[in-house]
């Protein structure tokens, strides 16, 4: 089995990494024949993070097979540290190497940093995507939901999302001893879409939950989130270059 995948802008990579993984303990990445994919689950369960780059994102993308490495986050997170915008990104493993092996390599200057990523020699837990039925989705800009979430780390550790067709909007409420927060978000208002299969949903998350998605936030230009009734909120970014990114929130009791 052999690996070899070039990626064209390591400023991306680096974000990519930096705030999608921000909550877990390992990297977990799976080279299939299409696409690099990663899903993880946080120590505590509360947060999946799923992240997609397709195949055709990289300028070279070679396996003979898929595979499934386990990454350790501070060997991955400092190799790419210093990577920029005119940096390519080389990956490169093969059966019976205990390290991925990666290049940072500068297309201007031709300079190239070498580094060694460990993996982590345990099989890796096979883990899906939920599949929920969401009643309440909407799109906005995601510089307008980084504000929300900077908002609420002032006010509470919680917050209600709640939609009602009587009024046509979401609400989002958090509310502390000495302090309360109310948000009515309507079409145009900054939601670019709203669409609801209910006439009522509403559901509690842990601000904490929240704040590592702001960091991911400006890696794309909207945001797709979505809820229901004491149901988990899936959090959608499109990807620079191509592939995606998803964070699923476990919901806080009522």
């Amino acid at each position: 089995m052999v690996i070899r995948a070039i990626y064209p802008t390591g400023a991306n990579l680096k974000k990519i990494v930096q705030s999608a993984f921000a909550v877990l303990d390992e990297i977990p990445l799976t080279f299939k024949s299409e696409t690099l994919e990663a899903i993880g689950l946080s120590p505590d369960k509360s947060t999946m993070v799923i992240v997609r780059i397709p195949s055709t994102s990289f300028e070279e993308y070679s396996i003979t097979e898929e595979v499934e490495l386990i990454l350790e986050k501070e060997d991955f997170t400092k190799a790419l540290k210093r990577a920029t915008k005119r940096d390519r990104v080389i990956m490169e493993w093969s059966e019976g190497y205990r390290e991925l092996h990666l290049v940072i390599s500068n297309v201007k200057t031709g300079i190239e940093r070498m580094y060694k990523v460990r993996l982590r020699e345990v099989a890796p837990e096979k883990l899906s995507e939920l599949s929920l039925e969401l009643e309440v989705t909407m799109q906005m800009p995601s510089e307008e939901f980084s504000k929300i979430i900077k908002d609420l780390r002032v006010i509470g550790d919680e917050v209600m999302f709640s939609y009602s067709s009587r009024t046509g909007s979401i609400i989002v409420h958090s509310v502390s001893e000495n302090k309360e927060y109310i948000a009515e978000l309507q079409h145009f208002k900054p939601l670019i879409t709203l669409q609801a299969s209910a006439d009522a949903a509403s559901a509690k998350y842990s601000v904490d939950l929240l704040k590592p998605v702001a960091k991911a936030l400006d890696l794309s230009d909207t945001v797709t989130i979505a809820f229901g009734t004491a149901k988990p909120m899936k959090i959608y970014l499109d990807l620079p270059g191509g592939g995606e990114l998803i964070f699923w929130i476990a919901p806080r009791a009522a």
